[in-house]
């Protein structure tokens, strides 16, 4: 019998989790405006965080680049190699959409990260790469057409979009 009730109490936890579970999930759609909004931010500060460690790594991994050097392409003609994001550029991340942007100027080896708020913050691919805008990564300089890329840029609509059925949640 005081095994029948270890089980009984073990399933009766095990079910009030689940409960508190759904309960977290059903009201984070009846959170209010701000409250979602800074659940975005956080988000994007994770994925900042996430896309840095792997851009390190990336740098890191790539073998063909000795000094930022490509086997027969010159630095700086063939392909750009900042060595640090230039100071001045023109992009502005004010009236755009949250999400990432290949900066033109800079031959796409810089890429800006808005914010909802307005805040931007600006990033170096490594030598030998540049921000891919059409899969928002840093890709071979060679597999970019950078020229094209603010054409791209409404890509970063679908970023932060709340799913049809979310949204339906929130107009009720």
């Amino acid at each position: 019998i005081t095994k029948k009730k270890k089980n009984i109490t073990t399933k009766k936890k095990q079910i009030q989790k689940a409960a508190d579970i759904m309960a977290a999930t059903t009201t984070a759609a009846n959170k209010s405006p701000q409250q979602q909004q800074h659940r975005r931010q956080q988000h994007l500060q994770w994925s900042a965080c996430i896309m840095i460690v792997v851009f390190g790594l990336f740098s890191m991994l790539a073998g063909n680049c000795v000094n930022g050097q490509i086997d027969g392409y010159t630095a700086g003609e063939d392909y750009p190699a900042y060595d640090a994001v230039p100071k001045g550029l023109a992009f502005n991340c004010q009236g755009r959409q949250p999400g990432y942007y290949a900066d033109t100027e800079t031959r796409c080896q810089v890429w800006h990260w808005c914010l909802h708020s307005g805040h931007q913050y600006s990033f170096l691919c490594p030598n030998g790469t540049v921000f891919n805008q059409a899969v928002r990564v840093c890709d071979w300089w060679s597999n970019v057409n950078c020229e094209g890329s603010e054409q791209l840029y409404q890509n970063n609509d679908e970023l932060y979009r709340i799913p049809e059925r979310q949204q339906q949640l929130n107009d009720v």
